[in-house]
């Protein structure tokens, strides 16, 4: 179970992995959240990535865990 200060710590490190990555030109979306096993990043991402790019993609941090979302693109209304 991840403490807030774990995920804080790892928010940091994924987003620089994962800038330009898969997003084009914008940085992914990465934030915290929480569920029943305590916090994790959470990362939206503009499109679904490939099964090449899948392999890629962290699935843990420091120990905490990683989650994915397709959200599609961000845009201010």
């Amino acid at each position: 179970m991840s403490t807030l200060d774990e995920a804080r710590a790892a928010k940091g490190k994924v987003k620089k992995q994962l800038k330009d990555t898969f997003n084009g030109s914008s940085s992914p979306m990465v934030g915290i959240s929480k569920d029943k096993e305590g916090y994790f990043v959470s990362v939206g991402l503009e499109r679904q990535p490939t099964p090449a790019e899948c392999t890629k993609l962290p699935q843990e941090c420091d120990g905490v865990r990683v989650k994915y979302k397709v959200t599609g693109p961000i845009v201010a209304l």
